[in-house]
């Protein structure tokens, strides 16, 4: 659900990273009071004290869609007891209340996903529930298939509306990817379900040539202002499955396109595009380094796996549970 009153403001404050941030009603303001004094504005965080993670729960995924960075499959597996193991990492957490706002050292959100698609892993409602009864805003990236069956099955209708119900009581935003040509409607038809729900409604949009520029484009103008909360642009990378990766000419006619709209404040440029932005910014956005403020996470079977992010799975911590 939009509303956050169940949790309240929160603020988490790391001195040493020169960092502070306070979390309201799903908005974030970080403060960085001494980065001169400091040589520099953003230190990254500690890989324990996130302020975001991306959430692993397994690799299974039954699309195949080609441009898949993680080369999530069919075959894939499902992590054991996530909701246990959550609960465990959430009690080395600090929780102070000072004067009803929550001062801790716990993320403020989190994104599940990362390695697979994770509306199919069992007991994810439970998941949802868990997480946000812990004081963090439990959100999912998703193709939509299960929120967007429109067939006679009862038992995936059933499960469909189950999960719209979970989406709205527990999250505050759904990412509904439209990469898959192939999902495409059946994520138009999760857009639609999810719209009318009380859940941020995001789209991801996989840009890898000029054909998917004007694409997105168009979606966005169908759409209209106010509806979709944020356009998620993220660029095609050679990873996983995908060979290919966006070139610079996509880039620059991108930005030209963009350059000619009167307002791009729904749009978001995904962190694989700091390269470009880093050589030609001419539309101003606000960049800062790559798992500066997130990380990603494995959620296994009574252990924590950190890792820089989803594109490298590498861990730099494990916590023992």
């Amino acid at each position: 659900m939009k509303s956050t009153n169940d949790i309240g403001p929160v603020y988490r404050y790391l001195p040493e990273y020169n960092y502070s941030a306070l979390w309201k009603d799903n908005t974030t303001v970080r403060f960085f009071a001494d980065w001169k004094k400091k040589g520099k504005r953003y230190i990254e965080l500690p890989p324990g004290e996130s302020e975001f993670y991306d959430i692993s729960l397994g690799t299974y995924c039954p699309e195949n869609c080609d441009f898949c960075y993680t080369s999530a499959k069919n075959s894939g597996v499902f992590y054991i007891n996530p909701c246990e193991t959550w609960k465990k990492w959430s009690k080395t957490w600090y929780r102070r209340k000072i004067g009803g706002l929550t001062v801790t050292n716990a993320p403020f959100q989190v994104a599940i996903g990362s390695q697979g698609e994770p509306t199919f892993i069992p007991r994810f409602i439970d998941f949802l529930k868990t997480v946000r009864e812990t004081g963090v805003v439990p959100n999912y990236t998703t193709s939509g298939t299960i929120l967007g069956y429109d067939g006679n099955d009862q038992i995936r209708i059933k499960k469909r509306d189950e999960l719209l119900d979970a989406t709205e009581r527990y999250c505050s935003a759904v990412a509904v990817s439209l990469g898959n040509p192939r999902l495409r409607e059946t994520a138009l038809r999760a857009i639609d379900n999810l719209l009318k729900r009380d859940v941020y409604v995001t789209l991801h949009h996989i840009i890898s040539d000029q054909d998917s520029v004007n694409r997105f484009l168009r979606i966005r103008d169908n759409y209209g202002p106010g509806i979709i909360h944020y356009h998620v642009l993220l660029p095609l990378v050679a990873s996983g499955r995908s060979q290919e990766e966006m070139k610079k000419e996509t880039f620059d006619y991108l930005q030209e396109k963009l350059l000619g709209e009167k307002n791009i404040s729904d749009i978001s440029f995904g962190a694989k595009f700091i390269k470009f932005l880093r050589n030609d910014n001419r539309l101003g956005i606000d960049i800062f380094p790559e798992q500066t403020f997130s990380k990603n996470i494995l959620l296994k079977d009574g252990e924590v796996v950190i890792t820089s992010s989803s594109f490298d799975l590498n861990p730099i911590k494990i916590i023992k549970l």
